[in-house]
């Protein structure tokens, strides 16, 4: 595994940029035999250290610091933090996790001025895996503003390097940071975010540094100039080249060596048709039997807040989607990066989100709305489709002494009215619209069920999951050594049809 550990020293080498247009999909093992075709230097001049390492897990919002951090073709990665990341079957971006080894597939570049490789791509940076800041280019660039000071947080960087002098990297072509080797694809161009305080959030009213960086950092290059435009440069952008794995921390030594830099654009994401293949490989059933209709669609775009309800979203391998709406692509976590669920902090469910285009809106009586772009990956805590028949619901609340319950306890995808209660203990495959699953297993079920899903307060009975495990235990031995006293309410389905394929509210309900 790559582990990078914050200050490191900082190391270079003269060599020439690489080329190669970004597409494909590739596994890592390729893409680091192709990362291995160049010639990497053997000679490097010690230029400084890496003070801090930053993994952004959510792109536009905060990040993560970290005294180590582990170096993939897809970026910064500590466990399950991951930098800039979407997810593997779609051609949008999605936020906090992308499962796969492989960089995502791109467009060709929009120019020839930067070169990339196939593996350049990463997950979902704006460009390139790797970005790189020179401190003594931001303490060069605080004296000549005449306001607010600005800081690595402006500009949002993996690495923050010290000890070099000011602007130094713009002839830089590779990096050295602990054992781990960087190409220099290009200078990393500016936009209106850096005028955003990072502490407050508000936008510079002199839309300040950019406008001082334009008046003395621009791309000199003529080549480059037609696509950047005025955008001035500060920081570098950054490709692996050495063994995907290495570690890198705080306070290794940096080297590097004299070059040009180069660029790309990126755009697409990893295709799902291998997924989808093997999917396929299961015979499937030929005979249905209708069992009723389906009556709500939920999509819960962050894992334990609230869900989205649709009346029609498009079945992928990865779980629901409509548009940029996806099935728990977003995850909470704290501080340390531990993952925060509503079991422990059950006012999560009181997170509301609401979707307009591509902006994911959260609102919180005790907070300030948010708004984030959303991007793809897959949380569910098993597998991404969970389906709940009302008809079992109802039978439940004729046995609970106190508050009834509702489907917003259970937290489904697919909620399906028409059938019997608890008919779907026997289900193998469920057929809605075009779409057909196959039944994984049942879903178990813990202490989020008794939490009240309007107020975020648990329920002092620990109902209705006391009243459950008194008559919905499983029954298979070898199951129930895995469930424990867990008891069963509902499925969790795997799509086993073409990928893509539309549900609907009021769509049949077909069995198997």
């Amino acid at each position: 595994m790559l582990i990078i550990e914050v200050f490191a020293g900082s190391y270079l080498s003269a060599a020439v940029a690489t080329t190669g247009v970004l597409a494909g999909a590739y596994c890592a093992y390729h893409l680091y035999n192709e990362a291995q075709k160049r010639k990497l230097p053997t000679t490097w001049r010690e230029v400084g250290s890496l003070k801090d390492i930053y993994i952004y897990p959510i792109k536009s919002c905060g990040p993560v610091q970290r005294d180590r951090a582990e170096c993939t073709l897809l970026g910064l990665k500590d466990g399950w933090l991951r930098d800039r990341l979407l997810n593997k079957s779609a051609n949008n971006f999605r936020l906090v996790l992308y499962a796969s080894n492989n960089s995502r597939k791109l467009k060709k570049p929009a120019n020839n001025v930067y070169k990339f490789r196939k593996a350049d791509t990463g997950a979902l940076p704006d460009e390139l895996p790797f970005h790189l800041m020179n401190e003594a280019s931001i303490d060069d660039l605080n004296t000549k503003l005449q306001g607010n000071k600005v800081c690595y947080k402006n500009f949002r960087p993996n690495f923050l390097i010290t000890g070099t002098g000011p602007y130094e990297e713009d002839d830089w072509k590779y990096v050295k940071i602990g054992e781990n080797i960087f190409e220099v694809i290009k200078p990393c161009t500016r936009c209106m975010l850096t005028t955003i305080d990072p502490e407050t959030g508000i936008r510079d009213s002199k839309a300040e540094p950019i406008q001082t960086l334009k008046s003395y950092r621009q791309i000199t290059d003529p080549s480059a100039r037609p696509w950047s435009g005025s955008a001035p440069r500060m920081g570098v952008h950054l490709a692996l080249r050495s063994k995907n794995g290495g570690l890198v921390s705080v306070n290794d030594r940096s080297y590097l060596s004299a070059a040009v830099a180069t660029t790309g654009v990126l755009a697409g994401a990893y295709c799902a048709y291998h997924l989808y293949n093997e999917a396929q490989k299961r015979k499937l059933p030929t005979t249905w039997r209708e069992v009723g209709s389906l009556k709500d669609i939920y999509i819960y775009p962050i894992k334990s807040c609230g869900p989205v309800q649709r009346d029609r979203a498009e079945c992928t391998l990865l779980g629901l989607k409509d548009g940029w709406l996806r099935d728990r692509t977003l995850m909470v976590v704290d501080n340390k990066f531990n993952f925060i669920t509503a079991r422990a902090y059950p006012e999560l469910l009181l997170v509301h989100p609401t979707i307009r285009n591509s902006v994911l809106s959260l609102q919180h009586n005790d907070m300030e709305i948010l708004n984030v772009d959303l991007s793809e990956g897959a949380l569910p805590d098993e597998v991404p489709f969970n389906l709940i028949n009302e008809a079992s619901i109802d039978d439940l609340n004729t046995k609970l002494q106190g508050n009834k319950v509702c489907y917003k306890n259970f937290r489904p995808n697919f909620l399906i009215t028409g059938a019997e209660p608890y008919e779907e203990d026997d289900w193998k495959y469920v057929k809605i619209g075009e779409n057909i699953f196959e039944v994984i297993k049942p879903c178990t079920r813990c202490i989020m069920t008794t939490i009240d899903p309007e107020t975020g307060v648990r329920d002092s009975n620990a109902e209705p999951l006391e009243t459950l495990k008194k008559y919905r235990q499983l029954e298979n031995p070898d199951a129930r050594r895995s469930a424990g006293d867990s008891p069963r309410m509902g499925l969790q389905m795997a799509l086993r049809s073409g990928n893509g394929g539309i549900v609907s509210i009021d769509d049949r309900v077909y069995v198997a």
